[in-house]
């Protein structure tokens, strides 16, 4: 039942800012008649920002909404520009939002659908579209997905004015820092007396930040096996590390994945008392190790300006190192006098411990571009141990046993990203 009460509440808090999913920034749009018109713009991933135009003239008012022909182009300030364009793509013409990369002697566009990125280089009255299709190819050591490369045909044949670009052909990537840089090159042998803008000076298909994060976590773990019938305490246990931010800013400025390097010590404790006609016996277990626990998250953001919720699925990975294990059993009599122990030290270690993950929080973007997060998660999961000289066993000291746990945990984690 408690079980139940925490993932509602949890899913309560991931699900709440999913009614507004806005992401503003300052820009304009170009209407029909090449008037600029100042506002703030809905900025999402790629695919979204091919299909449509999300507009506002002031945070709060009502949404215009622009699909591709309804307005000439689109830009974010001194960021990205979309411009439309009807392009063939498959074998089919379309109308598309393609975000501007390069004017000067050719023009380079870009877009990405659910096929995959498509570049298209402008050069006269001519669009070329640049394509690198993948393939399976059957060996006999088996089967390869290759690269088709057409697209470095292509651009021998667009750039056949300028013969000593061809070495640099051969070596650019199909993305947009190397295509950006090859218009440049082009541009820079055929018309170096015409300047050429970058509309994105600083292409970026990933962010990266990295932090300090401290986290408290309630766990309650059980065992399954020799050591079951224990009663166990909750353990409050401190972790602190490293969290890394890593944005995925071709999918979607909201998309990232978070992972944290934590480190610190756990605890668990049993304890059980067993009757007799003839008194009572009492069994402790009380085990420490210092844990290792990499976590990493897939999160999404909600956007409200320098406030942002996100919630997101992950898992846990545990091991442990310098570990120790005490085990004891009591016997008593019924008059409650002891008549005998024993104690077995280093009884169990751990090896590995696996969870999944629900995490749900709210980040402050500070000065300077610093980030402050704080956040909840619940995860469960399993633990692997092994087993030394079990009591029911002792005649066989050294024979290793397998052992299993479940538990739960309830954390709170806060840090900060530079």
């Amino acid at each position: 039942m408690q079980k139940n009460i925490i993932i509602s509440i949890l899913l309560w808090i991931i699900l709440l800012p999913c009614y507004s999913q806005k992401n503003l920034k300052e820009g304009y749009i170009i209407n029909l008649h090449n008037d600029t018109i100042i506002g703030y713009i809905d900025f999402r991933g790629d695919i979204y920002n091919s299909m449509k135009c999300v507009f506002y003239s002031k945070p709060g008012t009502k949404k215009i909404v622009y699909n591709p022909g309804d307005i000439i182009a689109y830009r974010l300030t001194d960021s990205r520009f979309y411009i439309s364009k009807t392009v063939s793509t498959g074998g089919n013409e379309e109308v598309i939002f393609l975000e501007y990369l390069f004017n000067g002697i050719t023009n380079l566009y870009y877009f990405r659908n659910k096929t995959g990125d498509h570049y298209f280089i402008e050069k006269g009255d001519e669009i070329y579209e640049l394509t690198n299709n993948s393939s399976i190819i059957s060996t006999e050591s088996g089967r390869y997905l290759a690269k088709s490369n057409k697209y470095i045909g292509i651009l021998d044949i667009i750039y056949s004015d300028a013969k000593e670009i061809y070495p640099l052909i051969e070596n650019t990537k199909f993305d947009k820092e190397s295509m950006v840089k090859l218009s440049q090159e082009y541009h820079s042998m055929v018309c170096p007396d015409r300047k050429c803008i970058v509309y994105e000076k600083d292409i970026k298909e990933l962010k990266f930040d990295i932090g300090l994060v401290v986290s408290t976590n309630l766990e309650n773990n059980k065992f399954k096996d020799l050591f079951a019938p224990l009663d166990y305490r909750s353990s409050l246990i401190v972790l602190a590390g490293i969290a890394i931010n890593l944005r995925l800013l071709s999918v979607t400025q909201k998309l990232n994945i978070n992972i944290k390097g934590l480190m610190g010590e756990v605890h668990s404790t049993g304890i059980s008392e067993e009757y007799t006609s003839t008194g009572y016996n009492t069994t402790n277990l009380h085990f420490t190790r210092e844990e290792m626990k990499i976590n990493p998250n897939i999160c999404y953001e909600f956007f409200f300006g320098k406030v942002r919720p996100y919630c997101g699925i992950g898992c846990n990975y545990d091991f442990s190192f310098n570990q120790k294990s005490e085990y004891s059993k009591l016997y008593y009599d019924i008059e409650g006098v002891q008549i005998d122990q024993k104690f077995i030290n280093d009884i169990i270690k751990h090896r590995y411990s696996f969870s999944f993950s629900l995490v749900s929080g709210i980040s402050f973007i500070l000065k300077k571009s610093n980030i402050l997060f704080t956040e909840i998660s619940y995860s469960v999961g399993k633990g692997f141990y092994n087993e030394y000289g079990i009591p029911k066993l002792s005649s066989l000291p050294n024979t290793i046993f397998s052992e299993k746990s479940r538990f739960s945990t309830i954390g709170i984690s806060t840090g900060i990203l530079f």
